[in-house]
């Protein structure tokens, strides 16, 4: 499934990192609530069907009321939280934290088991059938029941979790090496491919099968499943984060030149949207094809398909989380100081 079901579960809402709702968008932005959660960077927060917004903070993870603002719950870790991921099958919240644990917690913030690695965990990925992948020093592959199914040394360091094919059969990542890898669900290797520069944002997965990957250097690869190149294409500054990927296989992506890029599945830019900051967040999309992102001057933007700006929303903070969309449409976005934002309809 390319399209997150009616929340925000996961990183980049589902297993092929796309960054698509289901959820229409809001015509005019409103402030519904801010809190502070942390006195740390939010980064992406998670989203179940119900509303429940699950973020990470520098003492562990926190359930807020989506509606209201209000917490429901804590669970409070020895160390720092940067995402979460949520199962919607399960109901399991699994919380990895600074200090190399992976916790696992049931729908009301108690703790089910705890997984220890060498390093700092991403989120995990997590398959219908509650299968576990996540990076550390290692890919690990984990059980419902936190248990070890099988590892995959990695060399250089992975800073976000792994994308999953559209058949849920390969497991894509790439690493601090430059490497772009591919993994059978055994683990064992299929393919890599070497970038110009070190991948430090995710994976994301169309639903052609196109793997897209952003470097360093500022370039966007997009390889078959094979591994090997299609195209690439090479922006005016350093890629940051992920591309968001729409049904008709169109790719929106930001740099740290100031500008929102909207590429075809050739490669070829059909427009530009120049925020007059940084971007370094990936970008959210609506069913109805309109665009969020977050500028580093604290501005959240919604763009038309064509690239013209529909609204925009000024935190007056500094910015650099993926906007979150959840049920009704809000849009959950994290500040650098840990302020919480939601935004819906007036």
């Amino acid at each position: 499934m390319l399209v997150a079901e009616q929340s925000w579960p996961q990183f980049r809402g589902d297993n092929q990192h796309s960054g698509q709702s289901s959820e229409r968008s809001i015509s005019k932005p409103h402030l519904r609530w801010k809190l502070k959660v942390s006195d740390l960077m939010i980064q992406e927060v998670a989203i179940n069907e119900y509303g429940t917004i699950y973020v990470g903070s520098e003492d562990g993870c926190y359930a807020i009321n989506g509606l209201t603002g209000n917490q429901k719950w804590s669970f409070k870790t020895n160390n720092c939280c940067h995402g979460v991921t949520f199962a919607n099958r399960q109901s399991f919240i699994y919380v990895p934290t600074d200090d190399g644990l992976l916790y696992a917690l049931n729908s009301t913030g108690k703790k089910l088991w705890v997984f220890e690695v060498n390093g700092i965990p991403t989120p995990p990925t997590v398959t219908s059938e509650g299968y576990l992948y996540l990076c550390a020093d290692k890919l690990y592959t984990l059980d419902t029941n936190g248990s070890l199914l099988w590892s995959f040394p990695i060399p250089g360091e992975v800073y976000n979790s792994p994308a999953l094919s559209i058949n849920s059969q390969i497991l894509y990542f790439g690493s601090s090496d430059g490497q772009i890898y591919a993994l059978d669900l055994e683990g064992n290797q299929l393919w890599s491919y070497k970038a110009q520069g070190s991948i430090f944002g995710p994976i994301a997965v169309g639903l052609d099968g196109t793997i897209h990957a952003a470097s360093e250097d500022g370039t966007l690869y997009a390889l078959d499943n094979r591994g090997n190149l299609r195209w690439s294409f090479k922006a005016g500054g350093v890629i940051h984060a992920g591309p968001a990927l729409s049904q008709d296989n169109m790719l929106y992506f930001g740099s740290d030149d100031g500008n929102l890029y909207a590429l075809n599945s050739s490669g070829h830019k059909e427009w530009a949207f120049q925020a007059g900051s940084g971007i370094f967040s990936s970008p959210g999309l609506t069913s109805d094809g309109i665009l969020y992102f977050t500028s580093e001057q604290g501005i959240l933007y919604a763009l038309n398909p064509d690239g013209t700006e529909k609204w925009t929303f000024d935190t007056r903070n500094e910015l650099s989380s993926n906007p979150v969309i959840g049920p009704g449409g809000i849009i959950c976005v994290g500040a650098n100081d840990g302020t919480l934002y939601a935004i819906g309809e007036p």
